[in-house]
């Protein structure tokens, strides 16, 4: 069982996949890559992780979703567990909702879309493993 996970939000499957793949392809099987569609499922996944004894350290959010947008869920996630590093995946994040949500979202990247794989990668690399 690995002891760290990381948690891609994306109401997209294909984008979903991509993600999982990407970290996947760049660090192995050092973390476990956890996924799912909308912020509801997400909070049930991240709470499961944890209560499981995985370390989540880091949570890769679409904004755009049905249901609970991705500010919304990364706001709740925050409440919940505190020390997990944020990011939000969109193409329109303002600079303010930025600057916000990283005092009430613990949001330590905000990338735009259409995204890469060294864009993700290095979310993971500068704020996930630089810590350990």
């Amino acid at each position: 069982m690995k002891n760290e996970a990381i948690l891609c939000v994306d109401d997209e499957n294909i984008i979903l996949l991509a993600m999982k793949k990407e970290l996947s392809r760049r660090f192995g099987d050092r973390f476990e890559y956890a996924t799912a569609r909308n912020g509801h499922d997400a909070l049930a996944t991240a709470d499961r992780l944890v209560a499981d004894g995985r370390k989540l350290v880091l949570v890769l959010s679409d904004l755009l979703m049905p249901g609970m947008k991705g500010d919304e869920f990364l706001v709740e996630l925050h409440k919940r567990h505190p020390a997990v590093a944020t990011a939000l995946i969109s193409g329109g994040c303002t600079r303010d909702e930025s600057e916000r949500l990283k005092d009430d979202a613990g949001l330590v990247a905000n990338l735009g879309k259409p995204w890469t794989a060294n864009e993700i990668c290095s979310v993971v690399e500068r704020f996930v493993t630089a810590k350990n």
